[in-house]
């Protein structure tokens, strides 16, 4: 499966990166989560992977499996320890021993002024 969606965040090194989703596919249906994992990676170069969010790590949190819902859930003080610039992200979710890659995008990270 390609990407579903593309997805770009935005947030400073002073704040917490925080977002709710409800995941459908392409006609609209939730997708199941039940059993899932699903784990997120924030990279500046490729394959260097800086920052990693994933249900096993608590970073991502399914809320109604059934639904399709989660949330991601970053806190400052893990933010704040990248450099601000560009950062390009995918998700991904396994279920059943299948892999699939749900989205694609970009985290804009702004240098916080406020410590």
């Amino acid at each position: 499966m390609t990407a579903l969606y593309r997805v770009d965040f935005t947030t400073s090194t002073n704040a917490d990166l925080r977002q709710g989703f409800a995941l459908t596919d392409t006609s609209g249906t939730a997708i199941d989560l039940t059993g899932a994992t699903l784990a997120l990676a924030f990279e500046r170069e490729p394959n260097t992977p800086v920052l990693l969010a994933t249900t096993a790590n608590g970073r991502i949190v399914v809320t109604d499996a059934a639904l399709g819902r989660f949330e991601l859930i970053v806190p400052a003080a893990a933010v704040g320890v990248l450099q601000p610039g560009l950062y390009q992200h995918d998700l991904l979710l396994t279920r059943a021993g299948r892999i699939d890659r749900l989205w694609t995008g970009t985290l804009r990270l702004d240098d916080g002024v406020t410590p």
